[in-house]
């Protein structure tokens, strides 16, 4: 019974452990599939980032891809709403190209009295806007000169043209006569002066400022460097739609009035003669073109590392020698120093212990490539700001109080408290930029750049040990530019550039007069670091 009992349990066991090591097993392949699939999602991912990124670059530099987009193979149609010739909206009795003698005599008018006698000539009722009895000299250019006349003075008077022409050639010699203008609205003939018109601003409305600067604070308890030829370059807040409204007020006329509600719409209500109006019309046009253009930004960070580093070192190490080695080194002598360079020879070349010679040559030359791309869209007066940070703590002071205590033996003891304070550094790639396209292809480029890296924290310890106090002290090296530049459209540019050369020597021997075989090192080592800035700008119609 107990062979047969020993047997099941043997076959028992032997069950368990195949299914555990199946499930093991199918739990293993599981994770295989799962760390393959990602694995390849993962190289998916990157490759199709690698492929935007460079399709970003080709069309920033290509210049057979900007030409074709600047064609479309398809029917289309574009351009602006053309008005009805004035011919068509007016009147037949106006319409009509016959012509017309007024018989007034040869008395002068004012708009008024040659209203009324229009409305009894042409049996069309004729309107008058409030503002075309103004004087003329309230529609002055707003920029000029010369003071208004006041209200109170005669109205200007003309008389009607003499002779037979059309109808509407004559009312147009009479506005001209008057510095007035004339419509045919609401079945009525209308003398007017100004008009009122909304224009589209194509902007954000929200404010923006920049301000780029090199350096930190001068005062001392920042902690900064003091830096007296500092660069800062500034953009006060402003809003862009108020800085578009005082743009347009000196085309308007010193009647004429423009309002901008910020923060609301991006719309601009003019009212003014038309004259005034069609040029804001021509300036808003060229100001919308201006602000809906969108630039392609590629800024690229090389940096190349090379260290060469050449040692050469002999080591004439011997073990223990017939009791004692310092004995044969210990021999007195005026010159110990090189007394003691001879022994050491003579114990290696005698052979009377094992000894080792160590001949080491090491020449080692490496090259660290770093290349950073940061693709940028934006539109064109607006600044924008690319960071990629880290931000670490670190000990940076240590105070250590003692508080007096009474105990219950009446006995004084002293108690030791501890507070640290730590503080944060931030570190990373910082990049603003602020580009102004111009109407010639030219981009005008205001760029900050700082890039600081954090080199591995050392600790320093006071005190005596396992008493001692410790604090940590950083340091950060970077490089960074603030300068403003001027590029082409899809031509990449070097605009800045940095080289740091470290060279140090080192020589280790008995006496400067004893080569280096007979037991010594020397080192000289060589670093350089060298980064280049290149920026490329493609600019885009909105």
């Amino acid at each position: 019974m107990r062979s047969v009992d020993f047997c099941r349990g043997e076959v028992l066991n032997g069950c368990l452990a195949l299914i555990g090591a199946g499930t093991l097993l199918l739990s293993g392949c599981a994770l295989q599939d799962a760390l393959i699939k990602h694995t390849l999602n993962v190289t998916d991912s990157a490759s199709e980032l690698e492929q935007r990124i460079d399709r970003f670059k080709v069309s920033t530099k290509s210049t057979q891809i900007r030409r074709e987009a600047q064609s479309v193979n398809k029917p289309w149609i574009a351009g602006r709403a053309v008005p009805l010739a004035r011919d068509v909206t007016l009147p037949k009795a106006l319409q009509r190209n016959v012509d017309s003698t007024l018989l007034f005599g040869s008395t002068k008018f004012t708009l008024s009295a040659l209203a009324e006698r229009l409305s009894i000539a042409i049996d069309l009722p004729v309107r008058i806007s409030p503002e075309a009895l103004l004087p003329s000299s309230m529609f002055a250019p707003r920029m000029a000169t010369v003071e208004p006349i006041e209200a109170s003075t005669t109205f200007n008077e003309t008389a009607f043209p003499r002779g037979s022409q059309p109808l509407a050639k004559i009312l147009d010699l009479i506005s001209r006569r008057l510095n007035v203008n004339w419509r045919y609205e609401s079945e009525a003939l209308v003398f007017y002066r100004t008009e009122t018109q909304v224009f589209d601003v194509r902007l954000l409305t929200a404010s923006a400022s920049v301000e780029m600067a090199l350096g930190r604070s001068t005062s001392s308890s920042a902690g900064g460097f003091d830096s007296s030829a500092r660069t800062v370059l500034r953009s006060a807040e402003h809003n862009a739609l108020d800085a578009v409204k005082a743009k347009i007020e000196p085309f308007l006329t010193r009647a004429g009035a423009v309002t901008a509600q910020a923060g609301v719409a991006s719309s601009i209500v003019v009212t003014d003669v038309p004259a005034s109006l069609r040029l804001v019309a021509q300036f808003l046009d060229k100001e919308n073109r201006i602000l809906t253009r969108r630039i392609r930004l590629v800024f690229e960070e090389l940096t190349v590392e090379t260290d060469d580093s050449q040692t050469l070192s002999v080591d004439w190490s011997a073990a223990v020698v017939s009791n004692n080695l310092t004995t044969s080194l210990k021999g007195p002598s005026a010159e110990p120093i090189n007394e003691n360079a001879q022994s050491a020879l003579s114990v290696a070349t005698t052979g009377i212990s094992p000894v080792k010679l160590m001949l080491q040559a090491l020449s080692r030359q490496g090259k660290v490539i770093r290349h950073s791309t940061v693709p940028i869209m934006t539109i064109n007066r607006r600044p924008v700001t690319h960071a990629v940070r880290t931000t670490f703590s670190y000990v940076d002071q240590v105070r250590t109080a003692t508080a007096s205590s009474l105990d219950s033996t009446t006995t004084n003891s002293a108690q030791a408290s501890v507070s640290v304070s730590q503080k944060e550094e931030t570190v990373g790639a910082f990049l603003t930029i602020l580009p102004d396209a111009q109407d010639d292809g030219q981009i005008l480029i205001s760029i900050a750049y700082d890039n600081t890296i954090a080199q591995p924290l050392k600790t320093i310890s006071f005190g005596e040990s396992g008493k001692g106090l410790s604090i940590q002290q950083v340091l950060i090296d970077g490089t960074g530019t603030v300068q403003q530049v001027s590029l082409r459209s899809g031509q990449p540019m070097l605009i800045s550039g940095f080289e740091r050369v470290k060279e140090q020597s080192e020589s280790t021997s008995f006496t400067p007069e004893v080569p280096a075989i007979i037991g010594g090192a020397d080192r000289l080592g060589k670093s350089k670091v060298i980064t280049v800035i290149v920026l490329t700008a493609l600019l885009e119609e909105g």
